[in-house]
C-alpha cells in the first residue's frame, strides 16, 4: 500500500541518501543544517553563512548540491521523506485499525517537532521547497484515502467517503502549517497537528473500535 515500509524496500528517505556520497560526515552536515534550518529559519542564509556555522568548505556543500536553493529543497525534501517513513512504521506496528490510523497519522506531529514559526514562514515563501510539501501532502493524502476505505470495509471506520474524508484532512493540514493562522489561534505546529489528529480520529472511529480503543487504554 503506496509507501508502506516492504521487507527489503528502502525507505523514501534512503531512496535520496543513495544518489548522495556515502559519508558519515555528509550525513552528519545535512543532519545539523535541517537542526539549523528548523530552528532559524534559512531565507537569509548564505552558502558562505552555511559553511561558516557548519565548519565546512563551500567545495563540501557542492558536493550536495548544486546550488543553494538545491541544499535547502535537498534538506526539505529527506525531512519530509522521513516523516512519510515514520507514518508507515507506525502504521506497520499497529496490530488493528484505531492504531493504524492514529500512527499513520501521528507522522505529523512527529515532523512537526521543533519546527520554528520563522521555519514555516521561509518554507512558504519558498517556491521549490512549498512544491515539495504539497507533493508530500498528496502523497499522504493518497495513501490516508487507501488505509480509509480498507478501515470502511472491515468495519473499523464509520462509513465515510474515503476520498472526501482524505481531501478534508489534507485541507486542514495546508491550513495549519500557515505561520499566521498559528499566531492567530495561539498554537504551534505540532500543537495543531496533534488536536487535528484527535479531531479526526474521533469522528471516523466505528463505535465498536471506539468501545475496543476504550478498553485498551483502560488496560
Amino acid at each position: 500500500m503506496g509507501e508502506s515500509q516492504e521487507a527489503g524496500r528502502p525507505s523514501a528517505e534512503q531512496e535520496i541518501l543513495a544518489g548522495l556520497p556515502a559519508s558519515p560526515r555528509v550525513r552528519r552536515l545535512l543532519q545539523d543544517l535541517e537542526s539549523m534550518m528548523m530552528r532559524d529559519g534559512f531565507a537569509r542564509l548564505s552558502l558562505d553563512d552555511v559553511a561558516k556555522r557548519l565548519r565546512c568548505s563551500k567545495t563540501t556543500l557542492y558536493r550536495l548540491a548544486g546550488s543553494r536553493d538545491e541544499l535547502f529543497a535537498l534538506v526539505i525534501e529527506l525531512w519530509l521523506a522521513r516523516s512519510r517513513d515514520r507514518g508507515w512504521v507506525q502504521y506497520d506496528a499497529a496490530t488493528d485499525w484505531p492504531g493504524r490510523l492514529t500512527g499513520f497519522l501521528s507522522a505529523g506531529w512527529w515532523g512537526s517537532r521543533g519546527v520554528s514559526a520563522a521555519f514555516m514562514r521561509d518554507l512558504v515563501a519558498f517556491p521549490v521547497g512549498y512544491d515539495a510539501l504539497l507533493r508530500h501532502q498528496d502523497r499522504r493524502q493518497a495513501d490516508l484515502e487507501e488505509i480509509l476505505r480498507a478501515g470502511v470495509a472491515e468495519g473499523a471506520f464509520q462509513d465515510v467517503h474515503p476520498k472526501l474524508a482524505a481531501a478534508l484532512l489534507l485541507s486542514t493540514w495546508r491550513h495549519i502549517v500557515d505561520p499566521n493562522f498559528l499566531a492567530s489561534v495561539g498554537i504551534t505546529l505540532d500543537e495543531a497537528f496533534i488536536e487535528t489528529q484527535r479531531i479526526f480520529t474521533g469522528g471516523l472511529l466505528s463505535a465498536d473500535s471506539r468501545r475496543g480503543d476504550a478498553g485498551r487504554q483502560s488496560t
